[in-house]
C-alpha cells in the first residue's frame, strides 16, 4: 500500500511538472520543435495522469473502478507509444531537414512501429494479450506483455541509430539529454519485467520530459544571449558604419582639409565619448612627433600647444607597435608607470587613450587617437577603418600647401611673390593691423648686368639681394617684379624698423648691390595700398 501512495505521488507530480512546461514553453515565438515539444509534454502529462488513476483505482471494488481501470490502463498503453512517436518526430526535427525526413527509410519504419504498437494495444484490449483486469479489479499481466515492451524498444533503438548518425548536428549537452530520454526508460523497462512495485517506464518517461524541458530551455536561453549579443555587435558595427560614412562624408565635402579633418576629430570624439580626439604626425628628420589637429570636449583644456614636439624615444613603445600595424591602448595609465611616455600622459590627467598608427608605404607617418574614451574604447575598429581616409587627406594637405607655395613662391629668389603679394593685400582689407612698416625697394644697375655680364650674371645679382632681405626680414619681403621688392613688416617699432632697413643698406652695399628705397612706418594702418603707393 505504502508503494501504491508513493507511485501515485510521484506520478502526481511528474504530470504536474509537464502540464506546467507545456504551458511555459507556449511563450514566446513559435517554431516547428517547438510545437513538438509542447504536444510530447502533454502527452506525458496525460499518460502520467491515467497511470496514477489506474494505480490509484487498482484493487478497489466496484463496476464503476473496473472501466475507470479499463480506460486508464488502455489509454496508459496508448499514450505510451504516443509519447515515443513524438518524440520520433522531435527528433526528426531536431536532426533531418524536411526532405531528409521524408527520404530515410528509417523514419518511416519508426512511425510504423509505433503506429503499429498502438494497433496491438487496442487488439489487446479485446484479447487479453497485453494485460486484462481480474475479477478484483487488479491489473494482471497478459501473455504477450513482453511484446507490449519490445515494440517500444525497438523504434526507441532506431531513434537512438539516427541520434547517432547525425549526432553532430546537434550540442554535447542535447545529444546527452537525447542519450538520457532512450536509456531511462530501456533501464526501467528491464527493471519492470521483474517488478510491480512502481510504474517505472512512466516515471522514467516523466523524468526524461524534466532533463528535456530543462536543456531545450537552457540552450534557448544560450541562443538567446547568443541572438542578444549578435544584435549587439551588429548594432555596433552599424553604428560604426554610420560614422565611417559620416566621417568620409566630412572629408569628401570638398571644403577646407583642414576645417574637414577638425570637423572628422570632433565626430570621432563623440562616437567615442572621450576628452579629445587628435592627429600627429611624425617628423623622421628630427626624431619628434607633432599635434597637428585636436578637437577637445568643452570645459576640457586643449593640448596641440603643448604637444609640438615630443620625441619619438618617449613614444618608442607607441611606434613599435605602431610598426607592426597595431594599436597601442592603455586601459589605466597607472599600469604604465615604469615607461618613458608615463609623465607625459599623466599630466595631461589622461587615465585611459587609445591610439592607431597612420600608416603610407607601409611606414608610420604619425597617429590617430583618443584621450579618455568613455565607449567603444577596446576596439579600434572606427579609427583603423579611418586611417586610410585620414593619412590620404593628410598627404592632400600637403600636396596643396606645396602647390599653394609654389604659387606664392618666387621661383628665382625663394622670397614670396606677386600672388602672395596680392593676397595679402586682399587679407588686410579683412584684418588690419597695428605698427606696420614698408620698403618699397627697387634693384638698381640690373639692366646693364644682364647686358654686360649676361642673365646668369643678373639672376645671381638678384638672388644675393633676395638672400640679405630674406636674412633681415623673414617671410617679409616680396618680389614683384623684376628688379622691384616690397617689405611689409608688421608689429615691429619704429626704432627697430629703421634699424632693420639701415642693416639692409649696409650689408647689401658691402656685396656691391646699390638699392634705392622707400621707407614709411604707420603706427595703424587701415589702407595698405595707400602706404604702400606712398612708399613708393
Amino acid at each position: 500500500m505504502v508503494f501504491s501512495e508513493i507511485n501515485v505521488m510521484l506520478l502526481g507530480w511528474e504530470c504536474l511538472f509537464c502540464l506546467v512546461a507545456a504551458v511555459s514553453m507556449m511563450e514566446g515565438r513559435y517554431s516547428e520543435k517547438k510545437g513538438w515539444l509542447i504536444r510530447m509534454q502533454l502527452t506525458a502529462a496525460l499518460l502520467l495522469a491515467c497511470d496514477a488513476i489506474a494505480c490509484y483505482y487498482d484493487g478497489r471494488p466496484g463496476t464503476a473502478t473496473h472501466w475507470v481501470l479499463v480506460v486508464a490502463n488502455l489509454a496508459n498503453f496508448l499514450l505510451m507509444n504516443s509519447v515515443l512517436l513524438l518524440f520520433h518526430r522531435y527528433l526528426c526535427c531536431l536532426l533531418l531537414k524536411e526532405g531528409e525526413r521524408q527520404r530515410l527509410g528509417l523514419v518511416k519504419a519508426v512511425e510504423l512501429v509505433c503506429l503499429g504498437a498502438m494497433a496491438l494495444v487496442v487488439v489487446s484490449q479485446f484479447t487479453g494479450w497485453y494485460y486484462r483486469i481480474d475479477e478484483t479489479n487488479h491489473y494482471v499481466r497478459g501473455p504477450m506483455y513482453l511484446l507490449s515492451l519490445a515494440l517500444p524498444f525497438a523504434g526507441l533503438v532506431m531513434d537512438g541509430v539516427l541520434l547517432l548518425q547525425y549526432r553532430e548536428r546537434v550540442s554535447r549537452r542535447m545529444f546527452r539529454v537525447m542519450t538520457a530520454f532512450f536509456l531511462l526508460p530501456l533501464a526501467a523497462a528491464v527493471v519492470q519485467m521483474f517488478s510491480h512495485g512502481l510504474s517505472l517506464i512512466d516515471l522514467s518517461v516523466g523524468a526524461a520530459m524534466l532533463l528535456i524541458y530543462l536543456i531545450v530551455n537552457r540552450e534557448q536561453q544560450a541562443e538567446l544571449r547568443q541572438a542578444q549579443e549578435e544584435r549587439a555587435v551588429v548594432a555596433q558595427r552599424l553604428e560604426i558604419a554610420q560614422t565611417l560614412n559620416r566621417c568620409v562624408e566630412k572629408l569628401s565635402s570638398g571644403e577646407d582639409i583642414s576645417t574637414a579633418i577638425r570637423d572628422l576629430l570632433w565626430i570621432i570624439k563623440e562616437y567615442f565619448q572621450a576628452d579629445r580626439a587628435y592627429i600627429f604626425e611624425n617628423d623622421p628628420v628630427r626624431r619628434v612627433t607633432v599635434n597637428t589637429y585636436e578637437s577637445v570636449e568643452p570645459g576640457v583644456e586643449p593640448q596641440i600647444e603643448n604637444l609640438q614636439e615630443v620625441p619619438m624615444e618617449v613614444l618608442s613603445m607607441w611606434m613599435n607597435q605602431f610598426r607592426r600595424g597595431k594599436k597601442y591602448f592603455i586601459a589605466n595609465i597607472e599600469q604604465e608607470k615604469e615607461t618613458p611616455h608615463y609623465k607625459i600622459i599623466k599630466d595631461q590627467d589622461i587615465q585611459r587613450l587609445l591610439t592607431v598608427p597612420l600608416l603610407e608605404q607601409g611606414q608610420v607617418i604619425g597617429f590617430l587617437g583618443v584621450d579618455n574614451p568613455q565607449r567603444h574604447f577596446e576596439d579600434e575598429t572606427l579609427l583603423s577603418s579611418l586611417q586610410f581616409f585620414v593619412t590620404n587627406s593628410l598627404r592632400q594637405k600637403k600636396e596643396q600647401e606645396y602647390l599653394q607655395q609654389l604659387s606664392f613662391t618666387d621661383q628665382l629668389t625663394g622670397l614670396y611673390n606677386r600672388n602672395r603679394y596680392n593676397r595679402t593685400l586682399q587679407l588686410w582689407q579683412e584684418d588690419c593691423q597695428n605698427q606696420v612698416g614698408i620698403l618699397y625697394i627697387d634693384l638698381n644697375g640690373l639692366k646693364q648686368v644682364n647686358d654686360t655680364r649676361g642673365h646668369a650674371a643678373g639672376d645671381k645679382l638678384i638672388r644675393d639681394t633676395a638672400g640679405v632681405m630674406e636674412q633681415i626680414f623673414p617671410g617679409q619681403a616680396y618680389r614683384i617684379g623684376g628688379d622691384e621688392f616690397v617689405v611689409i613688416c608688421q608689429g615691429t617699432p619704429e626704432p627697430e624698423f629703421r634699424a632693420q632697413a639701415a642693416q639692409l643698406i649696409e650689408q647689401t652695399g658691402r656685396q656691391g648691390i646699390s638699392l634705392s628705397m622707400g621707407l614709411l612706418w604707420n603706427p595703424q594702418c587701415p589702407d595698405l595700398p595707400a602706404a604702400l603707393k606712398e612708399a613708393d
